[in-house]
C-alpha cells in the first residue's frame, strides 16, 4: 500500500458500540485502500466495532458505507446512524435537527433532540415465517430463533437467566447454520416485564458487542409479536439503554439513544 496524506477521523460510540468515522467529502481518500482490518485491532490499530464512511448522496444529506471490523460491508447500523447523526450536527450547524443518511439499505431519518439522545427512523421490519430450530452442542436443549430483517439479517433467542446463558458459543454456533450462508447478527434476550428486555448481541464480523442498535430493534419486535411485549420498550444494554418504539406493524420502527465522540484525530497508511 503506498503511503497517504494524514486522514482525519472521529472516534465515536453509541451505548459502548465503537466506531471510527471518516469523512470522505473532506479530504481525498481511496476507501478502496483502506486497511479496515488493522486499524480495527484494539491493540495496534485505533479499535472498533465498524468503520463508518461518508460520501456525498444525492438523495440524502450524506451516504454512509459501513465496514465491520473484518472489512466486510454491513448493510445498516443503528447506533452507527445515530453516530453519523451527531457527527453532521456538530460539524455542519444548521436550523433543522432532521437528519437524512443513505446506506446501501436504504434511508434513515434521524432527528436530534438534544445533546445526548438522537432519534432515527430504522424502517419496517421484515420477518421470517416461522420460527427456525437448531440443536446446538453448547445449549441443553433445541434452540428456537426467530428470523428477521431491518436492511440487515437478525435472529433473535429469548432465554430465561441471561447472566447464565452461553451468548457466545451458542450465538456463533447458529451463526455458522447453513441458512446463514451470509453472516446473521445474533440476539439473545431476556424479557424482565412487558416493557423491558435486557440483551447481548453477537455482530456478523465484529463479535459481541456492547449494543447494537439494529438487534436491539429486533429484539423488541420479536417481544411485541411473540411475547406479549409492549411499545415503547426499553432494551437495557452494559453501558445504558435504548428505546424502541413500534405501534404499527406496518410502520417503521423509532430508536433513541445517545452517540459521543471520544476524540478525532489522524492517520496514515504506510506501505
Amino acid at each position: 500500500m503506498t503511503s497517504q496524506k494524514p486522514i482525519h477521523f472521529w472516534k465515536m460510540h453509541g451505548l459502548g458500540n465503537d466506531f471510527m468515522l471518516i469523512d470522505g467529502r473532506q479530504q481525498t481518500v481511496d476507501a478502496g485502500l483502506i486497511p479496515v482490518s488493522e486499524w480495527a485491532d484494539r491493540h495496534t490499530g485505533v479499535g472498533f466495532d465498524q468503520l463508518l464512511w461518508l460520501s456525498s448522496s444525492e438523495k440524502a444529506d450524506v451516504f454512509c458505507r459501513i465496514y465491520n471490523s473484518d472489512g466486510k460491508q454491513a448493510e445498516q447500523c443503528g447506533n452507527g446512524m445515530r453516530c453519523v447523526a451527531a457527527y453532521l450536527s456538530a460539524s455542519e450547524p444548521a436550523s433543522t435537527s432532521i437528519l437524512t443518511i443513505e446506506t446501501v439499505s436504504g434511508i434513515v431519518t434521524a432527528v436530534i433532540q438534544n445533546d445526548s439522545q438522537i432519534e432515527i427512523t430504522m424502517g419496517i421490519p421484515h420477518c421470517q415465517p416461522g420460527w427456525l430450530t437448531f440443536n446446538m452442542a453448547a445449549a441443553a436443549k433445541p434452540v428456537d430463533v426467530f428470523a428477521l430483517s431491518l436492511g440487515n439479517p437478525h435472529v433473535i433467542l429469548k432465554v430465561d437467566q441471561l447472566d447464565t446463558f452461553p451468548v457466545k458459543t451458542v450465538a456463533d454456533e447458529i451463526a455458522a447454520q447453513k441458512v446463514f450462508a451470509e453472516g446473521v447478527n445474533v440476539g439473545v434476550m431476556q424479557i424482565m416485564d412487558p416493557h423491558t428486555l435486557r440483551l447481548r448481541t453477537v455482530e456478523r464480523g465484529a463479535g459481541e458487542t456492547l449494543a447494537c442498535g439494529s438487534n436491539a430493534c429486533a429484539a423488541a419486535v420479536t417481544g411485541i409479536l411473540h411475547h406479549q411485549m409492549k411499545s415503547p420498550i426499553k432494551v437495557l444494554l452494559p453501558r445504558g439503554d435504548l428505546r424502541i418504539s413500534w405501534n404499527d406493524p406496518a410502520s417503521p420502527l423509532q430508536m433513541t439513544g445517545p452517540a459521543h465522540r471520544i476524540y478525532e484525530g489522524f492517520i496514515t497508511s504506510e506501505p
